[in-house]
This record gives C-alpha cells, structure tokens and sequence, in this order.
C-alpha cells in the first residue's frame, strides 16, 4: 500500500478540519464537563494512545489550577489505583470496547463520582454522568485525528475551569497545523533514514514527554520500528549510552524551562555519532519543524508536535513496505497470535 492510500493518511489530514469543528462544536460539552469536574481534584483514565491524551490532559487542567493526574485503565480496572468518590473523573476510550477501559469505567461508575466519558462518535460509554464525542470512528489502528480530537475537548474543558492561556491560543491551533501538513514533503524525504535506523529514540520534556511516547508508538503500530520514547533527563541518565551512529534521536523542542538541558543532550548525541532530528521549535527549520510554534503556550505545543511525527510514521510505513491501518491483522502469523488474547 501506498502510504498515501492508507486511512491512517487521511486521518492525519483531516486534524485541522476535525478541531475547528470540535471548537465550534464542543463548548456546550465542554462547559457541562466542566460543572462537573470544578471544585474536585481529577483522575484522567486511558489506555494506549488514549492514555497519551490522559497525560496530557492532566497538564491542561492543571494549568487551569486544577489537581489533576493520568491513571492507565489496567492499573485502574485491576488494582483500584486512584479510584476515590470524591474526585472526579475523565475516562477517554476511543471505540470504547477495549477490556480495561470497560472495566475501568465500570469500577468509577461503582463509586458513584462524577464521569465524563470522551469517545469516537457512536462507540459505547459505561455508565457516565457525561459522554462527550470527538470524531468518526477511524479506519486506521493507528490513532490520530482521534487523539488529537480527544486533546481538543480536554483544551475546552481546561479553558471553561480558568486556563485564560488555554482559551486565548486554541484558535490558532488547526492553522499551524495546516502548516504543518503543508511540509509533509520535507518529512517524507527523511523518511528513508528513519526506516533504515537499528533504533529511532524520541525525547520531549513538560508536557511534551508524552509526546514522545506517542510518536514512538506512532512509529511501532505503522512501520514496526524499534522506537523508544523517554523523558530528557530519564535518557540522560542511562539509556543514551545504548545508542550509536546506526540509531537516531528525535528531540521535541519546544520553547520551555527545559530547552537547555534538551539541547545539551542533544550536543552530546551528536558527539556520540547518532543522528538527531528536532520536531517542533527547529532552529535550521528541518524536516519535522512546526512553523510559528512560539505562538502557543507550551501546554499547548503537543497538540501540533505530534503531526510531523505522525507524518514520520506514515511516510516510514511506506519505506518499508508495511500497511499503517492493519496492525498486522494482515499477517497470519500476528492475527493467530492475537486471536489468543482480547484487547
């Protein structure tokens, strides 16, 4: 398959039409989620990429002085980690049929808090006092565009509980990444060395940690890289000596408190022989740039750092023959194996 072809590339594409509906569309939703929330500390609930969205979603109340922290639906479902009646909940599932993030759901629902459930259109919700939808289900295994719609929602909700920042910037969000889909050509050029690498390395700090992560799974769903992605200081201390001139290191950089250390970890790649890519606040404006970054406050910067990276995947799917949408279903070998467990 052509990566063009790919569900997974028209879902890339499709973020900025899919935000600026959900900004004109959510503020309802997002001011009843947040009635719900105001006065109550907030556990975010995920599992996968919705997880992803969960962390961040924890720094964008956070910025709106709320005490907020991601908890993964295992952990959640299995152990009663961070179940507590008098918080309040946001439990993100994108179809909303995986195993843990059902069962999650239902042990909230038991404790009888407030739940705002944030999903695809039409997939199912557990038992919530709130069901908030983002955009048609996608056809792709690799989730994009819902993520990103999950993120705006959570924007929204941020902005109703007093993220002044939040609400000023959000506007400016689905141009830039326009923007940045107006470059795809740039990230596809590299998208060969990407391929060819014994190990791709993504770095990120604040919000943009997860990021990291996200683009590393991005790069395993679509490509099945070897991709890692680690907070800088986390790969600072220990894992950085496992790379190599054959590996390369993508560092999310944003305009932040931890810029400095980022690029000095950057430096010291570099002297090692990897080869380091920047995403996002690029200086020499490289192939995964994303133009007019500064504009954002840092907290939202993950919203439109993750399309380059989303990009790098698709286009890398190619390089190396795989079909980004399958997760391997196509496989016999994987689909047999995967036929054993329920997701």
């Amino acid at each position: 398959m052509h990566p063009t072809d790919s569900a997974l590339y028209a879902a890339i594409h499709a973020q900025p039409d899919e935000m600026r509906r959900l900004l004109a569309e959510g503020r309802d939703g997002a001011a009843r989620a947040a009635a719900l929330l105001r006065g109550r500390s907030v556990r975010l609930v995920g599992i996968g990429t919705s997880f992803h969205a969960a962390c961040v979603g924890a720094w964008l109340l956070t910025e709106a002085g709320i005490e907020a922290r991601a908890a993964h639906s295992f952990d959640v479902a299995l152990y009663g980690r961070d179940l507590d009646p008098n918080a309040a909940y946001i439990l993100i599932s994108h179809r909303g049929t995986k195993t843990y993030s059902r069962q999650a759901g239902e042990r909230i629902a038991a404790l009888g808090a407030p739940c705002v459930a944030i999903t695809a259109q039409g997939a199912p919700a557990p038992p919530v006092t709130l069901h908030l939808e983002t955009v048609p289900n996608e056809r792709s295994s690799a989730h994009t565009v819902s993520y990103t719609g999950a993120l705006t929602l959570l924007a929204l909700i941020a902005a109703e509980l007093g993220a002044e920042r939040v609400r000023a910037a959000l506007p400016a969000l689905p141009d830039i990444i326009a923007a940045v889909l107006a470059r795809e050509d740039a990230v596809r050029a590299c998208a060969d060395g990407i391929a060819a690498a014994r190990f791709v390395t993504l770095t990120g700090a604040g919000p943009n940690e997860i990021t990291a992560t996200e683009g590393a799974l991005k790069l395993k769903e679509t490509a099945y890289l070897l991709a890692e992605g680690l907070g800088v200081e986390q790969l600072l201390h220990g894992p950085l000596v496992a790379l190599g001139p054959q590996d390369v290191l993508i560092a999310v950089r944003v305009p932040g408190p931890a810029i400095a250390r980022l690029d000095a970890v950057c430096d010291v790649a570099r002297a090692i022989g990897v080869r380091v890519l920047v995403a996002g606040d690029d200086p020499a404006q490289g192939p995964l740039a994303v133009p007019t970054i500064e504009r954002l406050p840092e907290v939202l910067t993950p919203f439109v750092t993750v399309v380059p990276l989303q990009l790098l995947a698709c286009f890398a799917s190619g390089v190396r023959g795989t079909n980004p949408d399958s997760f391997r279903a196509d496989d016999p070998r994987y689909r047999d194996a995967f036929a054993r467990i329920a997701l």
